[in-house]
């Protein structure tokens, strides 16, 4: 067998193994590429790709500036809603106390309120600084994968 062919042969079994770990109710991280339960909602965000708890820092700082505003903003406010629901983020309004979680995650997202326009009825938005947000979640609470890592 010429390689070419071993190569495609290799290919198609991985994707063949791929589609069996679906079956059985896995999802792979876009980012990482380890498999996860796709039953746990903790462990997966599905926003335009399926990713990890632990890559979402990284994915989002590089995904976002990929998107236009209104598919950012989408994305940015299912996850913002995600982490609230499922990991328990705290939304933190003043930057400067954001020191007081050191040992946390933390993401800056356009306000849910005022979407990023720091004005809601009229007036200065009391819910963000500036149209910001952060959102802050405890650095334990990452899911393990289905691969034991």
């Amino acid at each position: 067998m010429v390689i070419a062919e071993q190569v495609d042969r290799i290919e198609r079994y991985l994707v063949d193994i791929t589609d069996a770990l679906a079956q059985v109710g896995l999802k792979r991280c876009s980012c990482c590429g380890k498999f996860f339960q796709s039953a746990d909602p903790k462990a997966l965000f599905k926003g335009r790709e399926v990713v990890c708890y632990r890559c979402l820092p990284k994915w989002w700082s590089h995904r976002r500036g990929q998107l236009s505003t209104i598919e950012r903003d989408s994305i940015e406010h299912k996850l913002v809603h995600w982490l609230i629901r499922e990991h328990n983020a705290d939304i933190v309004r003043d930057p400067a106390k954001l020191g007081e979680k050191a040992d946390k995650i933390s993401m800056i997202a356009s306000c849910l309120e005022c979407n990023g326009t720091g004005i809601s009825d009229g007036r200065t938005c009391s819910r963000c600084y500036d149209g910001n947000i952060w959102v802050v979640t405890p650095r334990d609470d990452i899911p393990s994968s289905a691969s034991g890592s």
